[in-house]
């Protein structure tokens, strides 16, 4: 017997409306000379329409207002918002090679090398941003360093400025068998790792805990994985496979499974997500630092 996949409208497709009225952004056509961090980003950047949720629109378009954008994947955060308020001085913070990769030649956009891993102070002084901008970084973090990296950026950004963290947990609604092993065995995996593999949920009292930021304000948005979304769902699945398949070298083994039984499991997920209607929810937290 085949299953049938309703297409009732919910919760889910509540949010979406929301987001597709008004398009400021175009919805991402696939790339395959993209990598998945920046296929990553247009994703979320579509799903959100925008670039960031704190109330900055205005105050960024000035002459020599400085911008901090730390992790964000491959870096085309920096680059299209670099792009879009030339007037703002923008610095990139990554230690990963692909930052160097998308390196430009405008004139209002650098790029440092810094390893998280170290608990270095940043190489900025006191009051340095105006908007500092974190990036799917809190989950690939161990909890207490993240912490560490929030007081730090907290330290960087100037009175009346802006903090703003974006990310995901690996844990998502509706959920099929194949979904809930997965994702069950990914947060077994980064718990083993020190990483909270819900750190989104934390977000919050981690910037409250920072004595220094205030209006400290939270937003969630759902987006579906699979074809019972005619739009988002589709990329979005594509984007979890991508990681799923680049995560097989540690994971296979982790679970104690082969490589063969490793990319069947994925496969059933991929074909479970029409099923279950499974999505996916993003974070995005964002405080002012106290004058």
């Amino acid at each position: 017997m085949g299953c049938f996949v309703s297409k009732k409208k919910g919760l889910i497709d509540d949010t979406l409306e929301i987001s597709r009225t008004n398009e400021k952004y175009p919805f991402p056509r696939r790339n395959n000379t993209w990598d998945r961090l920046t296929l990553q980003h247009y994703l979320f950047r579509y799903i959100w329409q925008s670039n960031f949720s704190s109330p900055v629109q205005e105050s960024i378009k000035n002459e020599n207002v400085k911008i901090l954008d730390v992790g964000s994947g491959s870096g085309p955060w920096a680059l299209e918002m670099a792009g879009e308020f030339p007037n703002a001085l923008f610095t990139r913070l990554d230690s990963s090679k692909t930052s160097h990769q998308n390196s430009t030649t405008l004139p209002n956009l650098i790029i440092k090398d810094y390893d998280f891993s170290k608990l270095e102070p940043l190489p900025f002084k006191d009051s340095t941003f105006d908007f500092i901008h974190v990036g799917f970084l809190a989950s690939e973090l161990p909890e207490k360093q993240f912490q560490t990296l929030v007081n730090e950026l907290a330290r960087t950004l100037k009175p009346g400025g802006y903090l703003e963290i974006m990310d995901v947990d690996f844990q998502g609604g509706n959920e099929g068998p194949s979904a809930q092993r997965l994702m069950s065995s990914l947060r077994s995996y980064y718990l083993s790792r020190d990483i909270n593999p819900l750190i989104t949920q934390k977000l919050e009292p981690i910037m409250k805990s920072t004595k220094c930021l205030d209006n400290v304000t939270g937003q969630k948005t759902l987006h579906p994985l699979g074809d019972w979304d005619e739009k988002i769902g589709e990329l979005a699945l594509f984007s979890w496979l991508q990681m799923l398949n680049d995560l097989k070298p540690v994971m296979a083994p982790f679970m104690g499974i082969s490589d063969s039984e490793y990319r069947n499991l994925i496969q059933e997920f991929k074909h479970e997500v029409d099923i279950f209607q499974t999505y996916w929810i993003s974070t995005r937290v964002y405080g002012r630092k106290i004058q």
